[in-house]
């Protein structure tokens, strides 16, 4: 195991699905949005039941993963127009 803290797993996460959107758009166009949202759904359904604790500047969060990449969805809703 590498030993990758929660944290950077989160922000992996944030940075993966948000670019992801961006590659889809760039490549397919409004299609590509399409199937980010897709795929946003679906991960965002299989990831909901993982709970993370996340420690920032010295407070403790608890965020489900599905929660993170469901609001990609928005992003992804919203780049286009």
């Amino acid at each position: 195991m590498l030993g990758f803290s929660q944290e950077f797993i989160w922000f992996g996460v944030v940075f993966y699905d948000l670019l992801l959107a961006v590659f889809l758009f760039r490549y397919y166009g409004k299609y590509g949005l399409y199937c980010a949202v897709i795929l946003g759904i679906i991960l965002a359904n299989l990831q909901g039941g993982k709970i993370t604790e996340l420690t920032m500047f010295g407070y403790t969060f608890n965020a489900s993963m599905g929660a993170i990449l469901y609001s990609g969805i928005y992003f992804s809703t919203d780049f286009y127009f």
